[in-house]
């Protein structure tokens, strides 16, 4: 749901890959980890950050599709959370609504808290897979994910960013 567009020129960036999977960082490539003693969450969510236009974007798509296609993960949703045309939050709310329908969820019910708590449930019910939270720049629009996400055991969390200094404190550099 929502994966970018595939470039079939992705070249270049096997060492960045490379670090992905192995929840290491690199000079382009720096990963956070959840300061948590529960083996799952140590290697679950995964920052990316750098200047615009180095290629976070596509890293991840790239990245996203290889444990795709390698059965790592059984599915992946991509938010786009660094659209300038609404307010963030908004846009990542109007995001959760148009998946949940998808998904058969009745959004008219439910506040959009509790519709993402729903959403992120039923996609750990779909067994191993990734959410993708593209140019974040402010934690606070991603926390009721973050926060519900750290719950199942079945979702991994990649963020994109050009900065670096928007995390939480549950966050550490590695």
């Amino acid at each position: 749901f929502g994966l970018p567009q595939v470039f079939n020129d992705f070249i270049g960036r096997e060492k960045e890959l490379a670090d992905l999977e192995k929840n290491s960082g690199s000079v382009q490539v720096v990963t956070h980890q959840l300061k948590k003693t529960d083996k799952h969450d140590l290697h679950s969510t995964q920052q990316v950050h750098g200047t615009g236009g180095i290629g976070k974007t596509q890293l991840i798509n790239h990245f996203t599709r290889l444990m795709l296609f390698r059965g790592f993960y059984k599915w992946a949703v991509w938010f786009r959370v660094g659209d300038g045309s609404e307010k963030r939050s908004e846009l990542i709310d109007s995001q959760i609504i148009d998946l949940a329908q998808r998904l058969g969820i009745s959004v008219e019910k439910y506040k959009i808290q509790k519709l993402t708590e729903l959403v992120l449930v039923t996609l750990n019910n779909f067994g191993k897979g990734v959410l993708v939270l593209d140019d974040v720049s402010d934690y606070n629009v991603i926390k009721i994910i973050m926060q519900l996400k750290n719950k199942l055991q079945n979702i991994d969390v990649i963020i994109t960013s050009r900065n670096s200094d928007v995390w939480s404190p549950e966050f550490k550099q590695i």
